[in-house]
Formats: structure tokens, sequence, C-alpha cells
């Protein structure tokens, strides 16, 4: 009995320490992959974008895989959608049809479409007025700005949830070790009890630096910044869209209506200053909060 008792005890004894090598080689690994992603998190923000897709794609193909370019999401595509319903009501009143009508300057923002019978036709230019011009390049820039703040958005989106679960795998995986390395099982000097409080170790370091990485960028606030930026953006971008519809041909306005109009147009001006001012006053207090929160934790250390 004696012997069945020695025996089982042994049993035991093995199967408990396979199960923790088994626990500790996935913890090191885990760590190691959690390192890596930080890594590329901090590069993938460091380093600029179209030369990191440009990597990434080089990077791909080498390993003969397809690489798919990042379309333009659905709140900027509504940003193309409303220049274009802006442009086409001034397009229409000015009954523009090709783009030899147009200054070489306005082309670029107007973009009319090219009736293929049309090309060899001399067309006489037409001169847009002040307030055609207002609209039409402040749409455009609206559209690059929504753009920006989407793509923005979406890149701290994927950070926010990258760094959010390595906090969490990382914080287990420090309450574990730190709890394994306290009991008394390993109290000996075998090498997985050295691996043991050797993760006990690391994984606190780690999971500091993991939170300094995220405190100093804070893509939580970025995002909020840009969405609410993209959000107004796109509610003032669809107030001129809609609005301009409203009146009358603008080169058909009287003095006092073009008065009323420019007035307008001032209004929305102003609004699209205040949104990119808001947006730009955010980034540089969310920047100075960061710089000096992680001034204050090095002082504590």
């Amino acid at each position: 009995m004696e012997e069945l008792s020695n025996v089982a005890v042994n049993t035991m004894k093995i199967a408990s320490r396979i199960i923790i090598t088994v626990i500790s080689f996935a913890s090191v690994l885990i760590t190691l992959i959690i390192t890596a992603a930080i890594i590329t998190w901090t590069l993938s923000i460091l380093i600029p974008e179209q030369l990191g897709s440009r990597l990434a794609e080089d990077a791909l193909r080498s390993l003969g895989l397809s690489y798919t370019r990042y379309r333009g999401p659905s709140d900027a595509d509504s940003g193309v959608m409303n220049h274009e319903k802006a442009v086409a009501r001034i397009l229409t009143c000015r009954k523009i049809t090709n783009e030899k009508q147009l200054e070489e300057s306005d082309k670029r923002i107007l973009r009319p479409s090219i009736r293929n019978e049309e090309i060899n036709i001399s067309y006489a230019i037409i001169d847009l007025n002040t307030s055609e011009r207002r609209i039409s390049f402040m749409s455009a820039e609206i559209v690059q700005k929504r753009y920006e703040f989407q793509n923005e958005n979406d890149r701290n989106y994927k950070y926010m949830q990258y760094s959010t679960f390595a906090t969490i795998i990382i914080g287990m995986l420090t309450t574990a070790f730190i709890s394994l390395s306290s009991s008394k099982i390993f109290k000996d000097e075998s090498n997985i009890s050295a691996t043991v409080q050797i993760l006990a170790i690391l994984l606190p370091a780690i999971g500091t630096a993991l939170a300094a990485v995220v405190a100093f960028y804070n893509p939580t606030e970025k995002y909020a910044r840009a969405k609410q930026a993209s959000t107004s953006l796109g509610q003032l971008h669809r107030d001129i869209s809609t609005e301009i519809y409203k009146i009358d041909c603008i080169n058909n306005l009287n003095d006092e209506k073009q008065r009323q109009l420019s007035t307008k147009i001032d209004g929305w001006e102003s609004q699209y200053g205040n949104v990119l001012n808001i947006a730009a006053a955010r980034d540089l207090t969310q920047q100075g909060n960061s710089s000096s929160g992680t001034g204050n934790r090095a002082e504590g250390h």
C-alpha cells in the first residue's frame, strides 16, 4: 500500500510538472507574441502610412501572398457624394458639360464628365464667380479632411483593440505567475521554478511598458477626437450640398441675394474652420497630457 501511495504521489508530481511546463512554455510564447505585437504596433505608428503599406505589400508578395489595398470607408465615400451633389448644381446652372469650358484651376475641383462625341468641339471658357469657387473649393477640402479623419479613425480603432487585448492578456498572465511564484510548489531550484520566477518579474515590467506606450499615444482619445471631427464635417457637408439647391442659380442672383449668399458661405467657412481648430486644439492638449503623464510616471519610479 505504501509503495502504491508513493507511486501515486510521484505520478501526480510528474503530471503536475508536465502541466506546469506546458503552461510555462505557452506563457513564454504568448509573451513573445505580445512583445512582437507591441513593437509592430509602435512601428506602425512611427512609420508613415504610405511607407508602411509599401513595406507590407513587399513582405506579403515575397511570401507569395496577395495584397489588397485599403478601400475608402463609407463616411469618406459619402463625402465624395456630397461634393458631387454640390458641384452638380453649379455645373447645371452654368450649363457646363465639358471640362474645356473651365479654367485649369477649376477643372481639378469640379471634375465634370467628358462626353466623347464633344471632345473635338471648341468651347468658350466659363469663368465661375467668387461664390461658386468658394463653395466648390471648400467642398473639395472637406472631402479630403473627411478621408483623413476617417482613416485616422480606422487606425486608432485597431490600436484600441490591440492595446486592450494585450493589456488583458498580460494582466491575466501577471496575476497567474505572481501567484504561482508565491506558492509552495515552486520553491525548489528546478528550471521550471526559475522560469516561473523570471516571468513573474518580466510580465509586470512588460505591462508597465505597454501601459506607458498606450498612455502616450492614447488611441482612445485620438479616436474620439477624429470621430467627432468627422461627424461634424459630415453634417456641414450635407448642409452645404442641400442648401445650395434651395437657392436660385448663383450666377442669376441679384446683388442683394449675392450678399446674402456670401454671408451664408461665410458661416459655412467659419464652421469648417472651427471644426479643424477644435480637433487641432484637442490633439495638442492630448499630446501635452500624455507627455506630462509619462514624465510623472518616470518621476514616480
